[in-house]
């Protein structure tokens, strides 16, 4: 399926989908509204809340078949933000170059979501929520 179009997610045609998503997307201007639409068209539990598919235990997409001929597909949810870290985790080793000296404590493991760190001298818990 890699690489054919998308025809219908659920009982819609892809253009309704974003339309009926559209005014749910936090964005603060059009350009991150069309960067950011694509991910909740893809999370099963936002597409069952806009009445796009039925449940948010599988969505049927219809895509294009190799003859133009429409295949319908039963698409289990992966978890958002599973999806979320494959997504970018090639821009990691773009985030930040590493500099000679240790960065401080707030800005190591930006990548975690959370995380602590004991500093035994002080005798304190470091803890970052990201």
């Amino acid at each position: 399926m890699v690489g054919r179009q998308v025809l219908r997610i659920g009982s819609k045609s892809v253009d309704e989908a974003y339309s009926m998503l559209r005014p749910f997307v936090g964005a603060d201007n059009e350009v991150t509204i069309e960067d950011r639409a694509p991910f909740y068209l893809l999370c099963p539990v936002v597409l069952q809340a806009g009445g796009i598919a039925p449940d948010s235990d599988s969505v049927r997409f219809s895509i294009e078949g190799p003859q133009g001929t429409p295949t319908e597909v039963d698409i289990e949810p992966v978890a958002l933000t599973t999806y979320l870290y494959w997504y970018f985790a090639p821009l990691q080793r773009w985030k930040r170059k590493p500099s000679e000296a240790a960065p401080p404590l707030y800005r190591q493991s930006t990548w975690d979501n959370y995380w602590f760190r004991y500093l035994e001298p002080q005798r304190t818990v470091y803890m970052a929520f990201n």
